[in-house]
């Protein structure tokens, strides 16, 4: 957002008026563009539930058409920061005017919550990973009585008794 100035100088008011125009035009499309939808998303644990979200990369993508209008502008390339679960997409420009240095500074900042894409083989590798600890738990189990008793069996091969067990 730019703070227009009370300068009587006519350029000046001209770029007021402009200004008001390019936010106007450019809040109705950030608005489009940022339109919440719903998306199914995949927990930790496997589960499944649905989240409001919207693409980033269509704002990305609208800045770098915006950038690629704006001839005989100096350029910044459109960035994106990722910094844990706040992210920014951006973009710098300026030209000289006359005696006046115009720059345009584009922004968008957000949160983010990551979650997982919701993938049936990543479902399916879960519920193989857990049958697959189920049965180690069991063969542990099994293993364990069985060595005891085998530990047993040999002692009274070898003349111990009155085991306890």
């Amino acid at each position: 957002m730019r703070l227009g100035s009370r300068s009587p100088d006519e350029f000046i008011k001209i770029l007021n008026e402009k200004n008001k125009v390019i936010q106007n035009e450019f809040l109705i499309k950030i608005l489009e563009l940022t339109k919440m939808v719903d998306v199914k998303v995949m927990m930790g644990d496997s589960t499944i539930t649905e989240q409001k979200t919207f693409d980033p990369k269509q704002i990305t993508n609208y800045l770098e058409k915006l950038s690629q209008n704006l001839t005989d502008w100096s350029l910044q390339d459109v960035s994106v920061t990722n910094n844990e679960d706040l992210r920014r997409i951006f973009t710098k420009f300026e030209i000289n005017e006359g005696n006046y240095l115009i720059s345009g500074h584009i922004s968008l900042q957000f949160h983010v919550l990551l979650f997982y894409k919701p993938l049936q083989r990543v479902i399916d590798c879960q519920k193989e990973l857990a049958e697959i600890v189920d049965k180690t738990k069991n063969k542990e189990t099994e293993l364990s009585d069985n060595s005891d008793q085998f530990v047993l069996n040999k002692l009274k091969e070898m003349g111990y008794k009155d085991f306890d067990h």
